[in-house]
């Protein structure tokens, strides 16, 4: 898990019989850890809010992380949460109101389209499924819904509005 005010990555160890180790081992990364996806080899791709940036890790047996790679920015305002879908990562920028597209593959992060999405008022945690992704706008109570297409464009399908959805955060699909 992230902890974004302190600055560190904790994890922990997983017993056979689903229990967690007494403690995490915490881990420095700096500034602004917030969410992340595991890539296809198990590297944690992880987003840092601080600098909008995408970064993939390793994470070792003794539970420590080590860079895989140097962060890449997506040029944007507060990097928040990601998303994999369509052989993509997609970034709700919250400071920008726009949606980055990532690709992450062969141990590499690549910055496909820094504004693949925009006018999403306060974009927070986002979701997809079977060909559509699924973004909450935290400031105006709705949820941008977009197919994606060819090479992960995206486009605009709908926008729901979600009764009392001030200040929304979690959204899941299936």
């Amino acid at each position: 898990m992230t902890t974004k005010t302190n600055n560190t990555v904790d994890v922990f160890s997983v017993g056979p019989d689903g229990r967690l180790s007494a403690a995490p081992v915490k881990n420095s990364a700096a500034p602004v850890p917030f969410a992340w996806v595991f890539d296809g080899a198990g590297r944690l791709a992880l987003n840092f809010a601080g600098t909008s940036s995408l970064q993939l890790f390793t994470v070792n047996e003794d539970n420590t992380i080590t860079a895989a790679g140097a962060p890449v920015s997506d040029t944007r305002a507060a990097l928040c949460w990601v998303t994999p879908a369509a052989g993509y990562v997609y970034g709700s920028n919250t400071g920008s109101d726009d949606i980055s597209q990532f690709e992450v593959a062969g141990g590499v992060v690549t910055l496909v389209n820094p504004i693949a999405a925009s006018n999403i008022r306060g974009a927070v945690d986002s979701a997809a499924v079977g060909g559509f992704l699924y973004v909450q706008a935290g400031l105006e109570g709705t949820v941008h819904v977009f197919g994606i297409g060819a090479g992960g464009a995206l486009t605009p399908v709908q926008v729901a509005t979600v009764p009392d959805g001030g200040s929304q955060e979690g959204i899941a699909a299936s």
